[in-house]
């Protein structure tokens, strides 16, 4: 079984990305791909290329559907798809959600997009802000998941 430490490499991404996005509702392009990487590697390590790259094929197609169905729905509310990715959902989310995708096997992909849009809605809920700091709450939430999984309480 491959060392579990690699997995803490991923806070330091993390934490940065969450606090830039708590603080001022934008996130670095830097720490975006850092993030990536970093998560392709740990993946690589405990999976293998071969698994890493089609769990990252197969929750990029996933992203594409929720991504295609929220921008479907809001052209059913008649909101220009243009002006939902400019308010909404904005591209530092899209692609936090990608760099996360070689951690994860499909299902357990769609559980971590779950807890962190869940996550962002009970922070909502508490601060009523005009915004959600989406990408903020999932590396919140991949936090998380790093100290469960690296500490044994994660299989």
């Amino acid at each position: 079984m491959p060392p579990l430490w690699p997995y803490l490499l991923l806070l330091v991404p993390a934490v940065s990305l969450a606090r830039d996005d708590f603080r001022t509702r934008h996130v670095a392009i830097v720490w975006l791909i850092v993030l990536g990487v970093v998560a392709f590697v740990v993946g690589w390590m405990h999976q293998g290329l071969k698994m890493t790259m089609l769990h990252t094929a197969a929750n990029a197609i996933l992203l594409l559907v929720f991504v295609g169905v929220m921008a479907g729905y809001q052209l059913l509310r008649h909101i220009p798809v243009k002006l939902f990715f400019k308010r909404c959902f904005g591209l530092g989310d899209i692609v936090m959600m990608l760099a996360v995708a070689p951690l994860f096997a499909p299902v357990a992909y769609v559980r971590f997009l779950l807890a962190g849009c869940l996550a962002a809605l009970v922070w909502w809920s508490v601060k009523r802000s005009a915004t959600i700091p989406l990408a903020g709450m999932l590396a919140v939430v991949l936090g998380g998941y790093v100290l469960y999984k690296t500490f044994g309480l994660w299989t």
